[in-house]
């Protein structure tokens, strides 16, 4: 979270939802200088390196460029190769058990699955990966929204949230992002979109979540009281199954 010089603070939607995950995550991961910036987990590399990949496809058909499943294929290879440091890709085993081969396959599946599902929609690329604030009080929210398009046939606009963590009920009704995006967008662009879509790119499901105005009333609530808890230094322990993959394990006291 930053400060500006007129009290207002800026903070990114995934600072807020890696709060509301577990504090002590937030705390580790952007505050405690031994570990801020130094843990990536290889699943955040795997959304970043798939999302960038998947983002290149759309560029080039919003510019009507001729974009063939092989190159994006090698698209992906390089982003996912060149994410890594030479340290990783020395030392890690490069059998079929191994977490790079494991991600490296599973972006090719992935590719594979979104390629074939948009290649023949009849749709109008509005914004690719692009970046929204919202204006809370002295609350800055940015964000980005993945995919947002326009369907010819329907004329419906479909913000698209491309996913590779696990969705559940809680996610579907209460996810902060997508609330964050769906105001944003409202606001940036005078009206609703009509459809707000998941993308489960591990399942290659679809789910259409809806968001309403009491949805809205406790994302600001939410907003704030995050913003309030950080400031006031409140990071604790909230056990529960995500904890033995956590990348700050080792420094988290709940470990010990």
């Amino acid at each position: 979270m930053k400060y500006l010089n007129n009290g207002t603070r800026i903070i990114e939607i995934n600072e807020m939802l890696d709060y509301s995950e577990c504090s002590m995550k937030y705390y580790y991961k952007y505050i405690n200088e031994e570990t801020k910036g130094k843990y990536a987990d290889i699943s955040e590399k795997y959304d970043k390196d798939i999302k960038t990949t998947l983002y290149s496809f759309f560029i080039n058909r919003k510019l009507k460029n001729e974009y063939k499943l092989n190159v994006l294929k090698k698209s992906w290879g390089s982003n996912w190769i060149g994410s890594k440091t030479n340290k990783e890709l020395v030392f890690e085993t490069s059998g079929r058990n191994s977490k790079t081969e494991f991600y490296r396959q599973k972006g090719i599946n992935t590719i594979y699955d979104v390629y074939n599902y948009f290649k023949d929609k009849d749709i109008e690329i509005i914004a690719i990966n692009e970046p929204y604030k919202i204006k809370i009080g002295l609350v800055e929210v940015k964000g980005k929204w993945d995919l947002i398009v326009r369907s010819i046939v329907s004329d419906n606009v479909i913000i698209f949230d491309f996913r590779t963590d696990k969705i559940n009920e809680f996610d579907i009704k209460y996810n902060i992002k997508t609330t964050a995006g769906a105001l944003a967008f409202e606001k940036q662009f005078g009206r609703k979109a009509d459809k707000l879509i998941y993308y489960d790119l591990n399942k290659v499901s679809l789910f259409i979540v809806t968001r309403d105005d009491l949805d809205i009333k406790l994302y600001k609530q939410a907003t704030k009281n995050i913003v309030k808890a950080i400031e006031s230094g409140i990071f604790y322990v909230k056990p529960n199954e995500k904890c033995k993959l956590c990348q700050y394990k080792n420094y988290c006291f709940n470990s010990k």
